[in-house]
């Protein structure tokens, strides 16, 4: 088996896959992405940042409104980013197994690194889009942790 290491002696197989997922999520290919955010994980399964850009591909899928990775930002290997703007929830019905495979994937994320803004911020935005209680605590505690995009979404529903 051939073992991809970076310099300093840290697996980076994972690399090509994430890149690729994150091509594919800026151009609007959500499933290609999924798969190799998928094969990413399956490469090194400690990272968080993986399991949090495939959950914004599953809320995606989920057809509710699109998270635009351009102004989400890129969610890097340890799991943090910049900032995040979310789009409120169209309304519209549908995706349910996609936003709960969005919610374990954050889950995931937060098991891996408990002070990942975008995962508890992105699983909370998923649970609102199903009306699942918790919402407003995971999008409070990203904001807790420094995010800068979870105050329109804690505006938008959490009374």
């Amino acid at each position: 088996a051939i073992t991809l290491e970076s310099e300093y002696g840290v697996p980076v197989a994972d690399i090509p896959y994430s890149n690729r997922g994150i091509i594919y999520l800026i151009t609007g290919r959500d499933q290609n992405a999924v798969e190799d955010f998928d094969r990413a994980i399956l490469a090194n399964p400690v990272l968080a940042g993986p399991y949090i850009n495939r959950a914004i591909a599953y809320v995606n899928l989920a057809g509710r409104g699109r998270l635009n990775i351009l102004t989400l930002g890129i969610v890097s290997r340890n799991g943090q980013m910049q900032g995040a703007a979310f789009p409120v929830a169209s309304g519209t019905s549908g995706g349910e197994d996609v936003l709960n495979r969005a919610i374990s994937s954050c889950s995931k994320a937060i098991e891996l690194d408990g002070t990942s803004a975008p995962a508890y911020m992105i699983r909370g935005y998923a649970k609102e889009l199903l009306s699942r209680d918790g919402a407003c605590d995971d999008l409070k505690k990203a904001k807790s942790l420094g995010s800068i995009g979870a105050d329109g979404l804690i505006n938008a529903y959490c009374k």
